[in-house]
């Protein structure tokens, strides 16, 4: 028998409306795929987590066992992050370990290690986060992870190989452009006041043209996906062959938004560069973050998420490393 133990938390915004059918969709599907699976007894409970809005996430809980189960609700997806998990895990970074990748239908799935521990913001307030010198710890853990090379930009194919060979390519991907062409419509970061978007993104070429430190970047790197273990234990990556810089602008972003601070940014950065803090081009970072919130002030603006834009915004305007 298959008990499930509390209901799919749904958004109900209209930007997440196809992700939210996706999770009544398979409901059924995943009571089929338990009763089916050699993993688990004919008696187990499920507990769905009430964060993230592109995955379901699950913990399945048999007599002897505990899994975690991951769907990705985007028809098609690749299994990337198993595989970034995996790179990750060899370099002894610590991740959830992972014992099966596959499908529910045309739904891509992981079965991986339950670990039992909540996320960074569920433990912990910003002010001690920053006390504890957690968020330095992360600034320490994405470098390391980002000593793991790779090649061009995009997500990967079956073949493992990124779908651009240059960021100039890359960004003129459709889901780029389109997130760039709202933030213009709906004027949230104005030029005259955050600068110049083509100038920055010109800068932004020409340094990545010269120093190609691609790395296979988590891309959602903050204290929502950060578990409270030591040491950290890093889950849930939207996963995405990029330069460095990206991903760590991308890290900075997020994580003010999670902590809704953002005096959380320096403590990364400096547990980040700790140990190359010469090779830190700021004027080239401060561009790449700009271009982040280019790509993040969409979302939050259809939801509404005043406060999160007023304190980017904020953070982009007045920072000072």
């Amino acid at each position: 028998m298959i008990k499930f133990l509390n209901q799919i938390k749904l958004s109900g915004h209209e930007v997440d409306k196809e992700l939210d059918e996706a999770k009544v969709y398979l409901l059924p599907k995943i009571e089929e795929f338990i009763l089916g699976h050699s993993f688990f007894d004919e008696d187990a409970d499920v507990s769905f987590f009430q964060t993230g809005v592109s995955s379901l996430v699950c913990l399945i809980k048999s007599t002897s066992s505990k899994y975690i189960l991951k769907i990705k609700l985007r028809p098609g997806d690749i299994n990337m992050e198993a595989l970034f998990l995996k790179k990750w895990e060899d370099l002894r970074i610590k991740v959830p370990h992972i014992y099966q990748v596959g499908k529910i239908e045309d739904y891509n799935y992981i079965l991986m290690e339950y670990i039992d521990s909540e996320i960074l913001t569920k433990v912990y307030k910003t002010e001690e986060l920053i006390s504890k010198n957690i968020f330095f710890e992360m600034g320490q853990v994405l470098n390391k992870m980002h000593t793991l090379k790779a090649e061009g930009f995009g997500i990967l194919n079956k073949n493992e190989q990124a779908q651009y060979k240059t960021f100039r390519e890359w960004i003129y991907n459709t889901w780029v452009q389109n997130q760039i062409k709202y933030t213009k419509d709906n004027d949230l970061l104005p030029e005259e006041i955050f600068g110049s978007f083509e100038e920055k993104i010109s800068l932004i070429i020409n340094y990545l043209d010269k120093n190609r430190i691609n790395t296979y970047c988590h891309f959602d790197f903050s204290p929502n996906n950060i578990l409270e273990t030591k040491p950290i234990t890093i889950f849930d990556p939207d996963c995405l062959i990029n330069h460095s810089y990206i991903d760590l602008a991308k890290s900075l972003i997020q994580s003010i938004a999670n902590c809704h601070d953002s005096s959380c940014a320096d403590q990364i950065l400096e547990g980040y560069f700790s140990s190359k803090k010469d090779l830190f081009d700021k004027e080239v970072f401060r561009a790449c973050l700009l271009f982040i919130a280019y790509l993040k002030f969409p979302y939050w603006h259809k939801k509404n998420y005043e406060a999160i834009l007023d304190i980017e915004k904020d953070f982009l305007l007045k920072n000072t490393f």
